[in-house]
């Protein structure tokens, strides 16, 4: 079993947390699209250090190697492990984009 120790957001899949916080930001106000984002980051570290085995490969990125994808709430980040850590490459919001969350 795999364990991951670091969790490292690369920059497009902080792209994509401005992304998703300018979208809640439009719906709601900043306070709660921060919390939003602080929570998905939160509960995206969380899974993948307690739970890394319980993910899907990801076919969308296969081209990158062992890709794979976990859904927390309404988003799917999609990953890569090596070693001790765990590299998220993107986070899709499905209620933004429903189409690339398949």
């Amino acid at each position: 079993m795999e364990i991951i120790k670091e969790v490292f957001w690369s920059y497009r899949s902080n792209q994509d947390l401005i992304k998703t916080f300018s979208y809640y930001k439009q719906i709601h106000d900043s306070q709660t699209a921060s919390r939003i984002i602080s929570d998905l980051v939160k509960n995206t570290e969380a899974e993948l250090i307690e739970k890394l085995d319980v993910a899907a490969i990801d076919q969308e990125f296969s081209h990158l190697g062992n890709c794979k994808k976990l859904f927390i709430g309404n988003y799917k980040i999609s990953f890569i492990s090596k070693g001790h850590v765990a590299y998220i490459i993107r986070v899709f919001g499905m209620k933004q984009d429903p189409d690339k969350n398949k």
